[in-house]
């Protein structure tokens, strides 16, 4: 009986002191700057990615040497389900906790994609297929069914994205970008000719 005590209170002293060593471990990640490969450096999250999938292509990359103490630390926080996808730019100085805040929050770039004036929707097409932020869900389909995943089935593609500078975060859907797009179009159409009506009614007047 006393020898499986005196186990017992052994294995019970290892456990412990391996628990005090690895919160002193994680404790010693949380204020070490990390050493960035490049300052500053870009990485990408993708859509359905995990924090320990971040961790170990951060880790391969060497961005932080372990993937453990990030995926340790956000479980601590209960955060290690709130990543966000998007594109991430983190320099010199930033630690561990700061990553973490990064990932969680959303503290993104931005990427652009420009229609210019007179593209014609094939050349859209071309440009979003092309686009490494983008993710394809709509372009491959006839365009009758890709107007009707935008929203506008029944009517014709060309004319109805309006020329702009457009900025989303890297994954975004082929077919949110072209809905922004065509709803922005309409809102430009609307809005003149509601001018057009009350200029005409003005000249009715006189």
């Amino acid at each position: 009986m006393v020898p499986t005590l005196r186990l017992l209170a052994r294995t019970a002293a290892v456990l412990v002191l391996a628990a005090v060593l690895a919160a002193a471990g994680l404790g010693w990640w949380l204020v070490q700057p990390l050493r960035l490969p490049a300052s500053p450096y870009a990485f990408t999250v993708k859509p359905g990615a995990t924090l320990r999938s971040v961790a170990r292509e951060l880790a391969t990359a060497s961005v932080i040497p372990r993937e453990w103490p990030l995926v340790a630390l956000g479980r601590l926080a209960e955060r290690d389900r709130a990543i966000k996808a998007g594109n991430y730019e983190i320099a010199d100085g930033i630690t561990l906790p700061q990553l973490l805040d990064r990932l969680t929050q959303g503290e993104i770039t931005l990427v652009a994609l420009t229609i210019v004036e007179g593209t014609t929707f094939a050349e859209l097409k071309a440009a979003l297929a092309a686009h490494p932020g983008v993710t394809r869900t709509v372009l491959d389909l006839p365009d009758a069914e890709l107007m009707r995943r935008v929203g506008v089935p029944g009517t014709s593609p060309e004319g109805w994205f309006f020329p702009e500078t457009y900025f989303f975060a890297a994954g975004s859907t082929d077919a949110a970008l072209l809905t922004r797009a065509h709803r922005l179009m309409r809102n430009r159409l609307e809005v003149a000719w509601a001018k057009r009506t009350v200029v005409s009614g003005s000249k009715s007047w006189q």
